[in-house]
């Protein structure tokens, strides 16, 4: 597989989870990071961790992926800095409870802006430096159930629905221009995501009983996607059963949500 060693490699949501864990895999295989995340001192924590222990420049600028401002500021001051941007890891999201007919729409807005609009934004700073360079990779995070959606948790599915959406298009849209589009879907993951959910007041966080894969086993695959140029990867075993009954019984999965809803209640 191709070496990812002097690539500069953009991730968002840098400062935690999946992306922190990215930070740590993909600079121990050499690559230049370029992070992005809303919190600044955790961030600059990770950027003098890494250059630490593993020897690799870091750039790190706070951003908030839902400002289209932030956004194009982080993607310039990270070419300023580095020359060039190779890889682009979309991963910063957040979730949010509730059910569809009752969701907060200023909560439903904030999710769309930070699952949708954030990576939207981001690409369409980043595509015209691929194009330029006749090169790069977008690697957008979603999830398993941005391809079958599951109650009390609609607006997050319906935003990684909408990636999914614009991925697929993207890579049509890019084809034969060098730059490759690959779409990561983790199921259950171990984060601080559960915690970070927004909802309403009265409404308590979604808790799984399966704390599910880890953060370093994720960025691990997402290395694998981007040496391989795979298209898509599901990475858990639950995960791609439920992809695969959906598309054989969409209503035996049903029948198996909502028993699991009711379970977990």
């Amino acid at each position: 597989m191709p070496s990812v060693s002097k690539k500069i490699v953009m991730i968002t949501g840098a400062s935690s989870g999946i992306g922190e864990a990215a930070a740590h895999v993909f600079a121990k295989e050499g690559a230049t990071l370029a992070l992005a995340a809303r919190r600044a001192e955790k961030l600059e924590r990770l950027a003098e961790e890494i250059k630490e222990k593993y020897g690799v420049p870091v750039f790190c600028q706070a951003t908030d992926v839902s400002k289209p401002q932030s956004v194009r500021l982080c993607v310039e001051k990270a070419i300023e800095n580095l020359g060039r941007i190779d890889v682009l890891i979309n991963n910063a999201g957040v979730g949010c409870v509730g059910k569809v007919a009752d969701v907060d729409l200023e909560l439903a807005h904030q999710v769309m802006e930070t699952n949708f609009f954030g990576p939207l934004y981001f690409i369409q700073e980043v595509i015209p430096h691929f194009r330029k360079q006749q090169s790069g990779h977008v690697v957008n995070i979603s999830s398993v159930i941005g391809k079958r959606s599951v109650p009390r948790i609609g607006l997050y599915c319906a935003s990684k629905f909408a990636l999914q959406a614009i991925t697929d298009s993207l890579r049509l849209e890019l084809k034969k221009t060098g730059i490759r589009v690959s779409m990561v879907c983790p199921g259950l993951t171990a984060t601080e995501f559960s915690e970070n959910q927004l909802r309403p007041d009265k409404v308590p966080p979604l808790r799984m009983k399966y704390q599910g894969q880890t953060s370093e086993h994720v960025a691990k695959q997402i290395l694998k996607t981007v040496k391989s140029n795979k298209r898509e990867i599901h990475l858990s075993t639950g995960g791609k059963f439920l992809v695969a009954m959906e598309r054989i019984s969409p209503s035996v999965v049903d029948r198996m949500l909502t028993l699991q809803d009711l379970l977990t209640k």
